[in-house]
C-alpha cells in the first residue's frame, strides 16, 4: 500500500475497493502518474511553480526543429524530481520512431525496494502539445 499515493488510497477505500496494492498494478500505475507529471504545464501548480513542462505546443509551431535534448533533460528533471517510487530510471529519444508530428522516448525504471518491478514505457510527445505514456508488455 506505501506505493499508491494517498489520495488513490483515499478515493479506492471510500468506493469500497481493495486496501491493499497489487504489485502487479503498481509499475501500470506509476507510467499513468508520470505521464500526469508530464501533461502538466509549468506554472500552473501552486505548491510548487517547477512542476510541470513547460508549454510544448509552441515548440512545434516554431520555424526551427524541436530541441530535443532540452526536452529529454527537462523530463529527467521532473521524473527524478517528483516520482519519488523509482530506484532509477533511463530516458532515450528514439530516433527511430519519432517523426515530425509525434516524438518519441524509451522509459526504463525499476521500482524502489522491489528488485523484480519494472516501468517500460514508451513516452510521446505530440505537436498539440500532449504526452502520452504507453506502458510495453
Amino acid at each position: 500500500m506505501a506505493g499508491k499515493r494517498l489520495l488513490k488510497r483515499i478515493e479506492e477505500w471510500q468506493a469500497g475497493k481493495k486496501s491493499t496494492a497489487d504489485s502487479y498494478d503498481l509499475p501500470d500505475e506509476i507510467a499513468a502518474d508520470i505521464e500526469l507529471l508530464l501533461n502538466t504545464q509549468r506554472g500552473n501548480v501552486l505548491i510548487d511553480e517547477n512542476m510541470g513542462l513547460p508549454d510544448l505546443r509552441s515548440m512545434f509551431q516554431s520555424h526551427s526543429g524541436v530541441d530535443v535534448e532540452f526536452l529529454s533533460e527537462e523530463m529527467e528533471y521532473q521524473i527524478s524530481h517528483y516520482e519519488k517510487r523509482l530506484g532509477g530510471f533511463k530516458l532515450k529519444y528514439d530516433e527511430k520512431n519519432s517523426t515530425a508530428i509525434r516524438l518519441s522516448w524509451q522509459f526504463n525504471a525499476n521500482v524502489e525496494g522491489l528488485s523484480n518491478q519494472e516501468v517500460n514505457a514508451s513516452i510521446y510527445i505530440n505537436m498539440d502539445g500532449r504526452v502520452q505514456v504507453e506502458p510495453l508488455a
